[in-house]
């Protein structure tokens, strides 16, 4: 088996909403040739 080489990567991230934190301290990796989708309901913040 192969490893799959990270082609997006993200470390120690902190997202947020005007005053609020909605996340701390998170890592992203997103694999070569994988997609990713963040879904959710209308007006739930997923494009900030």
């Amino acid at each position: 088996m192969t490893e799959s080489v990270a082609r997006l990567r993200g470390e120690q991230l902190t997202l947020g909403y005007g005053k609020y934190t909605v996340a701390e301290n998170l890592t992203v990796e997103i694999p070569d040739g994988h997609f990713t989708a963040i879904i959710g309901p209308n007006g739930c913040g997923k494009s900030t």
